[in-house]
């Protein structure tokens, strides 16, 4: 993204890391992760961002980058992958974000059943949730086909409500309980719990896994799907279509 004038251009692309099944343990989509061309992290993208009262229209035009880098590499996928992208709740209630979903509608039609929206959530952003921009926004998601994914659960600002009314096809649950899982009976019991809440409706991800004793405890307590490191690192998209997603977990791990 370049511009001129007073504002400084925000330049960026995307890396993808991959989220597996973990009972077939091969790769069922990729999450795409913002990074700076000047190895400026995305937080302080993003800030930057809002710095200049452009928030909204960077993390909307990340959100098409992403969607269009993801179905220009259709071809060299197994056809399945679903691809996950982080919005903002200030954005998703937003005229330019409503514009970005009616293009890659027009543009990909029933395709769009493969693209799911990531709520990032942050305190700051948190009355977003209760106005009706946003709540015309999820009626649109739904509408056009697309998906739609809690982030971060259990961190920020979820809460059980939350998750009840928004209904997600998705709950991402935060690395916290990838960290704990393996050391805290707590930790395991409340991820059993919400397995058993998910079961039937809602896919659940344990963000975070960064061992194979983390992996096989998730595995144990039902849970679906993960990511991680230990899974795969983000890279660009052209290093996951050069070797095949069922060992993509082994080469990355001889690197």
């Amino acid at each position: 993204m370049q511009r001129t004038g007073t504002s400084t251009p925000l330049d960026f692309h995307h890396y993808f890391q991959p989220v597996y099944d973990l009972t077939e343990m091969r790769v069922i989509g990729f999450e795409a992760l913002m990074r700076g061309r000047t190895n400026l992290p995305p937080s302080e993208l993003m800030l930057k961002a809002k710095e200049q009262n452009r928030l909204i229209e960077v993390d909307a035009e990340s959100v098409e980058k992403a969607i269009a880098t993801f179905f220009s590499a259709e071809d060299q996928l197994n056809g399945d992958e679903t691809l996950f992208v982080n919005v903002f709740p200030e954005t998703l209630g937003s005229k330019r974000f409503l514009d970005v979903m009616r293009t890659v509608r027009n543009r990909y039609g029933d395709r769009c059943r493969r693209v799911v929206f990531e709520i990032n959530e942050t305190v700051v952003q948190a009355g977003m949730w209760h106005t009706p921009e946003f709540a015309t926004a999820i009626d649109r998601i739904r509408l056009y086909g697309f998906q739609l994914a809690m982030d971060d659960v259990g961190e920020g600002t979820t809460n059980f409500r939350k998750m009840i009314e928004l209904a997600p096809d998705y709950f991402k649950l935060d690395k916290f309980f990838a960290g704990g899982i393996c050391r805290s009976e707590r930790v395991r019991h409340f991820i059993s719990l919400l397995v058993d809440y998910c079961r039937g409706h809602t896919r659940l991800i344990l963000e975070g896994i960064e061992n194979e004793e983390q992996c096989r405890t998730a595995m144990e307590l039902g849970i679906a799907s993960g990511q991680g490191y230990w899974l795969g690192k983000p890279a660009p998209l052209d290093n996951f279509l050069r070797i095949s997603h069922k060992c993509e977990r082994d080469e990355v791990h001889k690197e």
